[in-house]
């Protein structure tokens, strides 16, 4: 007791100060009376004072309540003789207004106690303020609009009821709508203040439990800042480049819902988002979207669900004509519009119309007074007959009349089944409306759908629905293929893809082609290292065992071993007749005893290209560390060997007439055969360093086939064709040097031909080997590349001195290998000497011969 009387104390100092103590505005007279708190006027904060009014429907909620109340009356039987009055006030949508006018009510300041309870008021925050006073009393409050989820609190406000769910199932609402449309990455903006927050906490925690993903959430303070709203504005500008969110959720206040949408239409974001509106500003209608609605196109609001209150349009056109309502003079250009209209009078025909939602809550407290007039007058032992002490005794057991009220229960022509739950809470029942354009330039909110929970149960219900996003992102379409807008991070991942989860969003990674995807994670078929020799199915579900193909059965392969072979018969047939014309001077004249080394070194590099285009094996694979390197060392060498000897002996001749040292034939055997070992025993250190192995491998990516391979040492190959390329290099820059001999000297221009080919061969192949990436393909290169070194030479270096010995005349071969007259001069005759000399090149004009019968090899 108190604490009543400090509360009430303290707002009475309050209100008197301010000189703003509530006064009644609308009245009737009657044994109880029912008042009214609803909001006619809007708040200015900053002259503190109730200021511009608010649209037509607010008088149709207080005319509502008198009709309903007036109706009651007229059944005098229905309350045995009592009669109910009205005490209306405005709310002037304020809290601090609600709390004002709810002194009206507090029984020591009234004449007398006589409240039966209030109807209202409309906003939450305004709500709480009147039921903390009146619950004070033991003053039931029915709220025929408030839904902020604090109030479902029983124990901090036994008295309040309402004709509405509470918030929560406004969020279960947008999440089965948000999931019936797969929309799994939105964004959330709330009104920082209990409507807001709260529906906020309850958003986060149904999402958590779905495959929603909140990508943006932000509050608008009460305050209505500028900043807030180009900040929000600005982020999801940026959300909307980067990702393909198009639903976004605006738990806010009117006022808030239509600065923000004036600021996105000011930002170009027409058609860019469907926005899912909460009853804060979705029960207004198009008020909120006046001069933006191509911005708004396709939002959904979710509204209470409220039917229309029958014969109440006729009774508001006739009777608010002599009414005593003193807000009726402030509506009046509004209604005299209203008597010659066949419409309901509301500012839109789309908004929700709760005057039936007023009328229940009168006919809630009628049902409740009945029952306890039944029980604390009728029943009573004895029985209380006077009217006067019945309603003395109902007022004096007010707090009981809580218990009536949760235990009411009727059909409402309007609205269907009434009752309440044990928090005082209406059954949660919704319409979902859709901004849509009905004809050109109009537009309307239409109901598309409805919810409804039934003994825990939720039903989405929903159709007609209308889209309106433009599909301009480029190449990722916005909408699915059932033509629903998508609101998700990126793309799902394909089969192939893992779902790696960032944040509120995702990235997809490839598989590697060799792998399957299981349990979003990427396993290998293709593991040579442990024994796995498989491949992906069609649908990438399982690993199958690869087939195995040999080299042979390679059609280039095949080629390869016959142009090897044939090139072995062409040399055979060359060596036989090489040694058969051996005496013959055309070829003692060209190092034969170094031809037969390069005719060994063609019949291994032939060889070696047999050897790699066959099935590789432990054996082949030790044989290819070392025959295709000795043999192009064998010829390179023995080449060069020829080649520099050539050099050396004109270099010699110019400067005197004794022999060079080391230009016999056994001299240039030794030497070549030294320098030819050279690859041989770099293979033989290699294979004890890198022993050769088999490896298995597919062909390529496209086909599908296992393929065996000998594993090369990368550190061998590099030692083996720096020497190759050595020699190559040194026959190149020795044939330069010897390019002014008489011609065909010894067969220095075929020499030279044969070293420059050799080297167009490793520029051509040495690249292609290493950038290979097909399996066998480094083999084919390495036997093509032989092939065609061995060929090169052949044909240069034997074929074509071969074909002079069958084909060209003796007399011919005599005279170019028939050593020239030189006369004995003395060391300072040195005219002499060069004369002697220039004879000598004159002599050589064909296929030559040694400088002096003593250079001629023997």
């Amino acid at each position: 007791m108190a604490g009543k009387q400090l509360t009430l104390f303290y707002l009475l100092l309050t209100n008197v100060a301010e000189g703003v103590l509530p006064r009644i505005q609308y009245q009737m007279s009657g044994d109880l009376i029912i008042g009214g708190l609803i909001p006619l006027h809007n708040y200015d904060d900053i002259s503190e004072r109730c200021a511009s009014k608010r649209d037509i429907g607010s008088l149709r909620l207080v005319e509502a309540l008198v009709y309903s109340i007036t109706t009651v009356n007229q059944d005098t039987e229905r309350l045995n003789g009592i009669t109910l009055g009205y005490e209306i006030y405005d709310t002037c949508s304020s809290g601090s207004e609600t709390l004002k006018n709810s002194l009206a009510f507090v029984p020591s300041l009234r004449d007398k106690d006589n409240v039966l309870g209030v109807v209202g008021p409309q906003r939450s925050s305004s709500s709480i303020q009147a039921t903390k006073l009146l619950g004070l009393y033991n003053i039931s409050i029915i709220s025929y609009l408030s839904t902020s989820d604090e109030l479902s609190n029983s124990v901090r406000y036994p008295y309040f009821y309402r004709m509405v769910p509470p918030d929560i199932f406004q969020i279960n609402v947008i999440v089965d709508l948000l999931t019936s449309y797969n929309w799994t990455y939105v964004g959330f903006i709330y009104s920082d203040d209990s409507y807001g927050n709260n529906a906020k906490l309850e958003f986060f925690q149904q999402v958590e439990e779905s495959k929603i993903c909140t990508a943006y959430d932000h509050s608008i303070p009460l305050t209505n800042s500028d900043h807030s709203f180009e900040t929000i504005i600005a982020d999801l500008k940026k959300l909307r480049s980067t990702t393909l969110i198009s639903a976004v959720v605006l738990f806010i206040q009117k006022e808030m819902a239509a600065e923000l949408f004036r600021l996105a239409h000011q930002e170009g974001l027409i058609h860019e988002f469907t926005w899912i509106g909460s009853d804060g500003w979705g029960n207004y209608g198009k008020a909120p979207l006046q001069g933006v609605e191509e911005t708004a196109l396709g939002a959904f609001t979710i509204v209470p669900k409220t039917g229309h209150l029958a014969n109440f349009d006729e009774y508001f056109r006739t009777n608010s004509l002599n009414s005593n309502n003193p807000w009726l003079k402030d509506f009046q250009e509004e209604v005299d519009d209203c008597r010659g209209s066949s419409s309901n009078c509301a500012t839109d025909g789309e908004r929700p119309q709760f005057e039936s939602k007023v009328a229940d809550a009168v006919e809630v407290f009628v049902v409740a007074l009945i029952e306890q007039k039944r029980l604390l007058c009728d029943e009573a032992n004895p029985p209380v007959s006077s009217k006067s002490d019945c309603i003395a005794k109902i007022i004096e057991h007010r707090s009981s009349f809580r218990n009536s009220i949760l235990e009411v229960s009727f059909l409402s022509p309007s609205n269907g089944l009434v009752e309440f739950n044990s928090k005082g809470d209406a059954a949660g029942r919704y319409d979902i409306r859709q901004f849509q354009t009905q004809k050109e330039n109009q537009f309307e909110f239409i109901v598309v759908g409805n919810w409804s929970e039934i003994a825990a149960d939720r039903h989405l219900s929903i159709d007609r629905v209308k889209w309106y996003l433009d599909d301009t992102t480029g190449e990722v379409t916005r909408y699915t293929e059932s033509h629903v807008p998508k609101s998700v991070c990126s793309e799902p991942c394909n089969s192939r893809e893992v779902t790696i989860v960032t944040d509120c969003c995702w990235r997809c990674e490839e598989c590697d082609p060799d792998s399957i995807l299981a349990d979003n994670k990427c396993f290998s078929c293709f593991d040579p290292a442990n024994g796995s020799y498989m491949w992906p199915n069609k649908n990438s579900t399982h690993c199958k065992p690869l087939s195995h193909t040999k080299g042979i059965d390679k059609l280039e392969n095949i080629g390869m071993i016959i142009i090897s072979s044939l090139g072995l018969l062409v040399e055979g047939l060359v060596l036989a007749l090489f040694i058969k014309n051996r005496k013959k001077r055309l070829i003692r004249a060209s190092s034969r005893e170094l031809g037969f080394i390069i005719l060994g070194g063609v019949f291994l590099t032939y060889l070696s290209s047999i050897l790699y285009s066959v099935q590789a094996s432990a054996i082949c694979c030790i044989v290819l560390r070392i025959i295709p390197y000795l043999g192009q060392s064998l010829i390179f060498v023995s080449i060069a060997t020829m080649i520099v000897r050539l050099h050396r002996i004109f270099q010699a001749g110019k400067r005197t007439r004794k022999r060079p040292q080391f230009i016999s034939p056994v001299s240039q055997v030794v030497l070549a055969l030294l320098l030819s070992l050279v690859p041989m025993v770099w293979s033989i250190v290699w294979i004890f360093i890198e022993p050769p192995t088999v490896l298995t491998n597919k062909v390529s990516e496209d086909i599908l086939l296992l393929i065996d391979s000998c594993a090369e040492s990368f550190s061998h190959l590099i030692g083996q064709l720096t020497w190759q390329l050595l020699f190559v290099v040194i026959c190149c820059y020795f044939a330069i040097r010897t390019r002014n001999l008489p011609a065909n000297y010894n067969q220095s221009r075929f020499i030279a031909f044969t070293a420059f080919c050799s080297l167009v061969v490793f520029i051509a192949f040495t690249p292609a080997y290493f950038l290979s990436t097909v399996a066998g393909a480094k083999n084919l290169y390495c036997a093509l590349g032989g092939i065609i070194l061995a060929t090169v030479v052949l044909l240069l270096l034997f074929i074509v001195r071969l074909y002079a010995v069958y084909f060209v005349k003796e007399d011919k071969q005599q005279a170019v290998t028939t050593p020239p007259t030189v006369p004995t001069v003395t060391e300072d005759d040195m005219t002499t000497t060069t004369t002697t000399k220039t004879t000598m090149l004159k002599h050589n004009d064909h296929y030559g011969a040694n400088l002096t019968s003593s250079h001629i090899a023997k």
